[in-house]
């Protein structure tokens, strides 16, 4: 049977207990409680918890893994506009199950259309500041007219 391979986002090689060290930190946990958890066993394990979390790879793969988490419990721009979308063609219910009123339509309707707007604008404006400036200096000296040199 092949032994499995721990790896960190950016490719480093993990141990198990590195790879369930991160994991367990991730969920929640206490440096100590992940420590032991992961199967890590000390007289002293404040030194080895304190080794492990001055290695940069560990430390870099837990910013990785919490920035994915809070990446996947915020809405997104397409979200956001799918939400205004269904609102304003009547396909989201209030808590009773009754069609949002018109009122609410408009509102979702006047709240999509800012935001494509300002999308439409932002795409302008880095398109504008994606453009390439050429400036092209002419040092050339030109020739007296008698034929002597500059």
């Amino acid at each position: 049977m092949a032994k499995r391979e721990f790896k960190t986002n950016s490719g480093h090689v993990l141990t198990f207990k590195e790879a369930k060290f991160i994991e367990y930190l991730v969920a929640g946990k206490s440096e100590l409680e992940a420590y032991h958890m992961a199967g890590f066993n000390c007289v002293n394990p404040s030194v080895k918890i304190k080794a492990l979390m001055n290695k940069t790879y560990i430390i870099d793969e837990i910013a990785y893994r919490l920035e994915k988490i809070k990446e996947a419990s915020i809405a997104s721009r397409v979200e956001i506009l799918q939400y205004y979308s269904d609102v304003m063609r009547g396909e989201v219910k209030d808590q009773f199950g009754l069609d949002a009123p018109l009122a609410e339509r408009t509102k979702a309707a006047n709240e999509l259309a800012k935001r494509i707007i300002d999308y439409e604008r932002e795409l302008e404006q880095q398109k504008n500041a994606n453009q390439d400036i050429n400036i092209t200096l002419n040092w050339a000296r030109e020739e007296k007219e008698d034929g002597g040199e500059n």
